[in-house]
């Protein structure tokens, strides 16, 4: 594998954890293979919150791998709170829609990693969304968040402070829809890091906006989201068009919008 792995000493203190359902099967073999070709997971654990354990089949024999395998009559909270008991001090959190299409910045990843270490932060995001920002003396490309704390985004976290806003949230509901503040989890999730004062920052190198309510990222380039609500997100995409051709998936199997 070409594309640099982490440098061991972080690399021992990182889980990557990846959410997915069944229900997005058919997505699994292109998140997996993009994920692999541009993110050396050789030297990290992994960890895939799954209800069918077939999943680990996509992955590489050498990636070591811990299977949180849920009911989906569980919340979600319950779920997600059952794949942090085992991950380490760190979390780089996935969802299974968020298709890699170039190499990932590992020293931004590092970087990341040691700023959580060594300041009042309890999280990194990588995707800047449409909410305003406050400069951060920590670093140039640092802005802190102020609006939405805790989201569903590509993220790196300390594993105690996420364990504990999941805990600390109220046991209902899905992930849900935007919008949703009733059934949302990530919603329930926002108000008690909001409620608790979490402080946390996004990296933000001047990228272009994608869409209505985010930005890409240069440091870990993603297709956010791949799907909305089910169907292929081609307007925000329409470079998904290739990746779909790629791995033989059919586009009006779902739709798109």
């Amino acid at each position: 594998m070409s594309v640099k792995m982490l440098d061991l000493d972080i690399a021992k203190d990182l889980t990557l954890l990846v959410n997915t359902n069944s229900a997005c099967s058919d997505i699994w073999e292109m998140f997996t293979t993009q994920l692999q070709k541009h993110f050396n997971l050789s030297n990290i654990d992994v960890t895939l919150l799954t209800d069918d354990i077939t999943f680990e089949k996509h992955f590489d024999e050498h990636v070591n791998l811990t299977i949180s395998l849920y009911n989906n009559s569980l919340t979600f909270r319950e779920q997600y709170l059952g794949a942090l008991v085992t991950a380490r001090k760190y979390v780089f959190h996935l969802n299974d829609d968020y298709i890699a299409y170039a190499d990932f910045d590992v020293t931004e990843i590092e970087k990341a990693i040691k700023n959580l270490e060594n300041n009042d932060i309890s999280f990194v995001k990588f995707v800047r969304t449409k909410y305003d920002y406050i400069p951060s003396v920590i670093d140039d490309n640092y802005f802190h968040v102020n609006s939405y704390v805790y989201t569903q985004q590509p993220c790196i976290w300390k594993r105690d402070v996420l364990f504990n806003l999941y805990k600390d949230a109220p046991n209902t509901g899905s992930i849900g829809v935007k919008g949703d503040t009733i059934g949302h989890t990530e919603e329930h999730v926002n108000q008690v890091a909001i409620n608790k004062k979490i402080k946390g920052v996004v990296l933000y190198k001047q990228e272009k906006k994608r869409g209505e309510s985010h930005y890409n990222c240069s440091s870990v380039p993603l297709v956010l989201s791949a799907l909305v609500r089910g169907k292929w997100n081609m307007s925000e995409y329409p470079e998904l068009s290739d990746l779909l051709k790629m791995y033989k998936i059919d586009k009006n199997v779902r739709g798109t919008r």
